[in-house]
């Protein structure tokens, strides 16, 4: 079986097709559209650069694979695109990605939506591919959509470029003390999105691996110290080689991310508009440390398998424990000799640094229907839409997880104890994803990379965390303020 990893979701390809399907009784259209050179130099005294990391929505669809979410709900739709027919209204929604799933929920929340508002329609336009190019395009155009589908690592980006608008004045005429309030998107001061669910990073471990080894379950309360001696409890070696690894994982950024929020570290002098780095310090070296003992512990690399990912040997039954995203849980359980549970992300002083995968609607800077564009917003992070992209608790149809805090005391939340771990994750997560510009290219392109080398040349966490400050205030910060 092959599992798809969150940073494959980044490549981007031109192309310039329009197709419509049909799809249970709605004409929905899936567009790829390529950016030209042309259209990004009109855009060089605006824009900042052309898209930087791409929306990479990921959710973990009832029929086992990672994939994009998008889709494109034509009800009705004629005349041009966007543009008002007499009385009617109509609001254009893009997003990136084709999963089906998200055709039916969409499709669900306009049709409600609809019957709510009469006189407003809804189009929803999905790219699968080049949306950052598409988006580029059609504002280039005159022809800028009413609502973007936007990933917190591209909302500064987009921002600067002058596509969106915050949503603060609209938020904060209604009640949301109820939502969980990592799940409300900020950047410089103001309010831009409310993610409709959450995906987020959680702990899995292998439960006949620790039952063998005669190990308790890993627990609520267990630190990162916990996670570390656990891990080299569980390793096996053979021969000089590990054939069973105590903790293994691909996602170096975020675990140097969660840990580090979780002791109470900032990465930057202004989250929202950084000049500097603010992680020269102890905190963070103590996090590269971790990853580096962990990693020389487990022998992630050529002992791992060449070409595979920690994620496709946790599923073979070689790892006690990883750090994986939520959207992974039911594709783990159609794993028939996969006996794995979920646990929480270990403790720090500060609470857990968990990370979610945050992407919601946001309101186009051009739109001429805020109020109109702003409904459509609450609704799909409505509590309604938020039970229903979670599948209300089955982990086979949950794309992720509510966003309310009453969600979880809903007598139609019924999850199995996977989906209640998960669940609990998302309550307590202190931190989402850095919202700077070009915070995707930081994460992807920086840290991820500069990880890779510490592991391979056998880097030490202080000559790695010197790599670190200089290549991000070298070609990221600076490249901001140039």
């Amino acid at each position: 079986m092959v599992l798809v990893g969150f940073s494959a979701l980044f490549n981007k390809k031109s192309a310039e097709t329009k197709n419509k399907i049909y799809y249970g009784g709605i004409i929905m259209k899936i567009k790829k559209i390529g950016a030209t050179i042309v259209v990004c130099m009109l855009l060089l005294a605006l824009a900042v650069g052309c898209g930087n990391g791409g929306d990479a929505d990921t959710g973990a669809t009832g029929n086992g694979a990672t994939t994009n979410d998008g889709a494109t709900n034509d009800v009705g739709a004629t005349g041009d695109a966007g543009a008002a027919t007499g009385d009617e209204i109509v609001l254009r929604a893009v997003h990136p990605g084709n999963s089906e799933a998200f055709f039916d929920l969409y499709a669900q929340i306009i049709r409600d939506f609809e019957a709510e508002n009469p006189g407003v329609r809804v189009q929803f336009e999905s790219f699968p591919e080049g949306y950052d190019e598409a988006l580029v395009t059609l504002f280039a155009a005159g022809d800028a959509p009413d609502i973007i589908r936007t990933h917190a690592q591209d909302l500064g980006t987009r921002v600067a470029m002058g596509m969106l608008q915050p949503i603060t004045p609209f938020f904060n005429n209604e009640d949301f003390s109820d939502l969980i309030d990592s799940a409300v998107v900020r950047f410089d001061g103001d309010v831009y999105f409310v993610d409709p669910y959450f995906a987020l990073m959680v702990l899995y471990y292998n439960r006949d691996i620790f039952d063998e080894a005669g190990l308790a379950h890993p627990t609520s309360d267990w630190t990162w110290d916990d996670l570390q001696r656990n891990a080299e409890l569980l390793d096996v070696e053979e021969d000089g080689m590990l054939v069973q690894f105590g903790y293994l994982s691909d996602w170096y950024n975020r675990f140097w991310m969660m840990h580090y929020w979780s002791h109470g570290g900032t990465f930057f002098d202004d989250e929202s508009n950084p000049t500097t780095t603010a992680f020269d310090n102890q905190l963070a070296l103590n996090a590269i440390q971790l990853i580096s003992d962990m990693t020389d512990t487990v022998g992630i690399g050529a002992d791992a398998g060449a070409g595979v990912s920690a994620t496709e040997h946790f599923s073979n039954g070689r790892v006690a424990m990883t750090i994986d995203g939520s959207w992974m849980i039911n594709v783990f359980d159609e794993m028939e000799d996969l006996n794995f549970g979920v646990a929480l992300v270990p403790l720090g002083p500060l609470g857990r640094g968990g990370m979610s995968v945050s992407a919601g609607e946001t309101m186009s800077a051009t739109t001429n229907h805020p109020e109109e564009a702003w409904r459509y917003i609450m609704a799909t992070f409505s509590l309604e839409s938020s039970l229903m992209f979670s599948g209300f608790g089955d982990q086979a149809t949950a794309n992720g997880l509510p966003v309310w805090n009453s969600a979880y005391t809903d007598p139609r939340w019924n999850p199995n104890e996977n989906m209640e771990m998960a669940g609990r994750q998302a309550q307590e997560t202190i931190n989402t994803v850095p919202t700077f510009q070009f915070s995707a290219r930081w994460m992807w392109d920086i840290v991820n990379p500069t990880f890779q080398e510490m592991l391979a040349d056998d880097l030490s966490a202080q000559e790695t965390l010197d790599l670190l400050i200089q290549r991000t205030q070298r070609d990221v910060l600076d490249d901001i303020h140039r």
